[in-house]
């Protein structure tokens, strides 16, 4: 659950959510009673995020406030299609040939009527009787599943109370398999607007063989079924279209409709104008990017390669790169379309890396969909010949034509291995294996070497991918679902089959209340493929990005602009229970080019954030405020600041008084005003680091004084500098990042050693600053760093924010000889490559680098979001073990097993002192316990400095 979903719920109510006061008086009571408004309690089995967001009332179309009920409206087709379904989409086109092929393949559902749902009136009255529905989900997770459930369960109990809706287990399996639950009242309530398909799971089986056909039928006879609908994509769609054909063959009564599956987006067309999930994985994924960007900008030293879902089609990253403006984006039907091979791709990314280092950055976004691979002419080919050879028997490379070969042997291993991995249901390469974006970095440093290039290629891989399928289904997601589901629960009343449940013209209205719904014949959205070898499969047609339609064509006209400038959006997290959904470009059409060359906007969250003001002790806000000396902090004090004087004479001199004591504010008869105060970044960025920032400039704006920004390390070494003022700081309050000063990580190393603190003293200097604020680093290379100050009688002293906790990134070595150097006592041990300081303060200092650290708290949310949907992911396709590595410092993972309760977590400090042997025996032991109870599924949850803790 997002933990800044409920930030932004309206003061009102709106027509399109009257419930929003419902969901903030939850969480005012929520608040007044100080409950953990994230996690739930160990006994919990719901977060009070999850028992808010099933407060939200999704708003159905108008037609189901009918008082007379819904009737079903034959009507054609260009009835159902507005402008904005011409201009977004192609018209579906088949020859004469192929129509006929259709209709012979389904001669009782191949003349089903396009049809409108209307208000029962005159002879068009709605039938009262009791409905009997089965429904099934099938195919992969698209968050909003649940939420069609429960409109078909809703509309059937409002047309008769005594209605029965059957949810049939594991996706078609448990049609064919005879598995069924009874969906009661308390199931569907506690699946309201939850993400995944956890309440019956899904499966990928397919109903294909006339045993499976007939059993399906059996089942649905059995139950006295008058309807069964499918929630999947376009081939589970297809499969539905080939049973209302069996049954209807057979003489059943029983309708079988469908309804539109997919988060790739890829079953879209002019009279389904989008499927439903996709919203939701493109704000998860977008969130993540926003981040990512971030990050980059921060550091100024890393290319980020994101891989997408999406294996037929480039919807999910075209999405995203509107939304978020990366500095390139591959289009896997653009490469196809210009048949672009591999080496025009890695050429390509070359020429971004040169072009952006001439202009100082060293540093991107890169997106690409996951079946890129498959786009890559020579690839496709190849893989093309592997799919036709492995469907015929085993693979072995002499069986590929001599082109297909010579690519297949110029991959690296790794991608080859990739490629005859195991496969998908429908026999082809399972693209999702393929780490494409891991073989375009390589193949882009390689070319860089080749041609002498002098910067410095950095880049990490990420693949978003099931994080974005099991979340809690977005506003526009979950409304859409429940009306998908009335839908296909009227057209079952009314005795339709063969029909694909819709909802029409979403794309010109955001309100529920200007919507349509029809039924749209499933015959009539079919083409004909090849699949396994075998010609004329009728299938419900893929949409594909259309190059050649504006969305793609907005795009076309900025990249250019997005490669070198960094206009990059940061969309933050999904909100949840907002006066307005904001919905996809995709369904909506394409934006303005001046939105997209545009790197803020006025209802981006990031905007709302800057309004937030953090609370702040009065006395900060006075002139007159000090801190001054508090007690002693434990009994021991006395003899440990006795030592600590010792080694920092200076310092302790004139220090004394604040050792081994907590400080406190007071009151002050004479403040030093209008003085010049420095601030640098030195180590990883974290949450809230810009509002550090932030209260410095208007603390020490508010005494007269002014504050310079050294660059990173570098900055500090060189008196590369910035004074900044109110203006520009508050421009990054609530923000994330630390983006107006950034890192230099490459300089890092050299600022802590002996020359490189005494050239940051000279700098201080010259800089002619009071005091460095240092955000990060370590106390000990920030009081070393007082100390050289005070012994050379410069009015400069060091505060050190957020010290590391000296995992192994600042060793202590430098310090120690300056010290050594100034003191004359020698306290230097281990090698100048020691990793550790004393073992008593390193403990210390690791608890601040945890759950003590600021941003502790939000990077635990963030990753117990995604973790959360992993979790429901999980469980919903009951066949997938996800180890999942956190950041957030020591005490991480135990942070977010608390917030989300994984089948495992690895504690640093549990097993830092075991071996590989018994971490991987304790995660086995695990696993074989869970499939002793036929879960072969789960998740498990391990910090990212569990082995640089490791004693091996």
């Amino acid at each position: 659950m997002t933990f800044l979903s409920f930030f932004k719920c309206a003061k009102g109510t709106t027509s399109a959510h009257p419930e929003a006061d419902a969901v903030e008086t939850f969480f005012e009571s929520q608040a007044s009673s100080q409950s953990h408004l994230f996690s739930p309690q160990l006994a919990d089995e719901a977060t009070p995020n999850e028992v808010a967001r099933r407060h939200f009332k999704p708003v159905l179309p108008p037609v189901f406030s009918s008082p007379t009920g819904v009737v079903t409206v034959p009507c054609n087709d260009t009835d159902l299609v507005n402008k904005q379904d011409e201009v977004n989409n192609a018209p579906h086109v088949l020859s004469a040939q192929d129509q006929d092929i259709l209709a012979s393949l389904f001669p009782n559902t191949i003349n089903t009527n396009f049809c409108l749902l209307a208000p029962a009136s005159g002879d068009r009255q709605a039938s009262s009787e009791p409905l009997r529905v089965g429904v099934v989900l099938s195919g992969g997770q698209a968050a909003g599943g649940h939420n069609v459930i429960c409109g078909i369960f809703d509309y059937v109990k409002r047309v008769n109370p005594a209605s029965t809706v059957f949810g049939f287990l594991g996706g078609p399996h448990g049609v064919f398999s005879h598995e069924y639950v009874e969906l009661t009242e308390a199931i569907i309530d506690k699946y309201r607007n939850m993400g995944g398909f956890d309440m019956i799971r899904s499966g990928r089986h397919k109903i294909e063989t006339d045993e499976q056909k007939q059993k399906s039928l059996e089942i649905c006879e059995k139950l006295q079924l008058n309807g069964l609908v499918v929630i999947g994509g376009d081939d589970s769609n297809t499969n539905a279209a080939i049973l209302a054909e069996y049954f209807k063959s057979k003489g059943s009564s029983t309708s079988v409709c469908g309804c539109p599956k997919t988060i790739d987006g890829d079953l879209k067309n002019r009279f389904v104008e989008i499927s439903f999930g996709f919203d939701t994985a493109c704000k998860t994924y977008c969130q993540q990017i926003g981040n990512l960007m971030r990050n980059a900008m921060t550091g100024g030293n890393t290319y980020h390669f994101v891989r997408l879902m999406g294996r037929s089609a480039s919807l999910i990253t075209l999405e995203c790169a509107l939304q978020t403006h990366p500095n390139y984006t591959f289009i896997g039907e653009e490469v196809m379309a210009k048949k672009q091979s591999l080496r025009q791709l890695v050429e390509a990314l070359v020429d971004l890396v040169e072009a952006r280092y001439a202009k100082g950055k060293q540093y991107g976004v890169v997106l690409l969909p996951e079946g890129l691979i498959e786009f890559i002419p020579e690839v496709g080919v190849l893989i093309n010949e592997i799919n036709h050879i492995v469907a015929a028997g085993d693979f072995e490379v002499s069986k590929l034509t001599p082109e297909s070969r010579s690519v297949f042997e110029e991959l690296p291993e790794s991608t080859r291995r990739q490629l005859l991995l195991d496969r998908d249901p429908h026999g082809n390469v399972q693209v999702a294996m393929i780490h494409t974006e891991k073989l375009l970095m390589q193949m882009t440093e390689s070319e860089l070497q080749k041609r002498g290039f002098q910067g410095t290629f950095l880049a990490q891989s990420h693949y978003l991918g099931y994080e974005g399928r099991s979340g809690y289904p977005s506003d526009f997601d979950a409304t859409y679902c429940y009306g998908l589901g009335n839908v296909a629960g009227a057209l079952i009343q009314n005795k339709v089959t063969a029909c694909m449940a819709v909802l029409k013209d979403m794309s010109s209205s955001s309100n529920p209340l200007d919507w349509k719904a029809a039924g749209i014949p499933l015959t009539k959205m079919m083409n004909l493929e090849t699949r396994k070898g075998k010609a004329n499969v009728p299938v419900i047609k893929k949409f594909l990005v259309d190059i050649e339609r504006p969305l793609f064509q907005a795009f076309a006209q900025v990249r250019d602009a997005m490669r070198l400038e960094d206009v990059y959006q940061i969309p933050g997290p999904m909100q949840l229970n907002t006066p307005t959904p904001v919905l996809p470009y995709t369904l909506v059409g394409a934006p303005s080019t001046a939105s997209l060359l545009s790197s803020s906007s006025p209802q981006s969250l990031g905007h709302s954030r800057l309004e937030f003001e953090p609370l702040l002790n009065p006395l900060l806000l006075q002139k007159e405020t000090a801190v001054v000396a508090g007690a002693a902090a434990h009994p021991g004090a006395e003899a440990c600041n006795a030592h600590i004087q010792a080694l920092f004479p200076a310092l302790g001199a004139e220090a004394k008084d604040f050792f081994g004591g907590a400080c406190k504010l007071q009151k002050a008869q004479k403040i030093k005003e209008k003085c010049a105060v420095g601030v640098v970044l030195v180590g990883p960025e974290r949450p809230g680091y810009a509002n550090v920032l932030c209260g410095l400039v208007q603390r020490v704006a508010l005494l007269g004084g002014t504050v310079k920004g050294f660059k990173g390390a570098r900055g500090l070494l060189t008196n590369d500098c910035v004074v900044i003022g109110e203006k520009e700081a508050a421009a990054q309050r609530n923000q994330p990042g630390f983006v107006l000063l950034g890192r230099t990580e490459r300089e890092e190393a050299e600022l802590f050693t002996k020359e490189g603190m005494k050239q940051a003293a000279a700098t201080l200097q010259a800089a002619g600053v009071a005091a460095l604020v240092m955000i990060g680093g370590t106390t000990l290379h920030a009081a070393v760093l007082s100390e050289l100050l005070a012994s050379q009688r410069q009015p400069i002293r060091v505060v050190c924010v957020e010290p590391s906790g000296d995992l192994g990134r600042f060793p202590a070595h430098g310090a120690l000889q300056l010290l050594k150097e100034l003191t004359g006592k020698d306290i230097v041990v281990g090698s100048p490559d020691a990793k550790a300081m004393c073992p008593g303060i390193s403990s210390t200092f690791q608890q601040l680098a945890g759950c003590r650290g600021l941003g502790f708290d939000t990077e635990t949310k963030v990753a117990s979001e995604m973790i959360a949907n992993l979790l429901t992911d999980s469980n919903s396709a009951a066949k997938y073990f996800y180890f999942c590595q956190v950041s957030g410092g020591l005490e991480a993972e135990c942070e977010v097993g608390l917030q989300t309760h994984p089948n495992v977590v690895l504690s640093s400090q549990q097993f830092k002192t075991k071996t590989l042997g018994e971490i991987v025996t304790f995660v086995a032991d695990a696993v074989k316990a869970r499939a002793a109870l036929k879960k072969n599924f789960g998740v498990a949850v391990i910090n990212e400095n569990l082995f640089a803790l490791n004693k091996e």
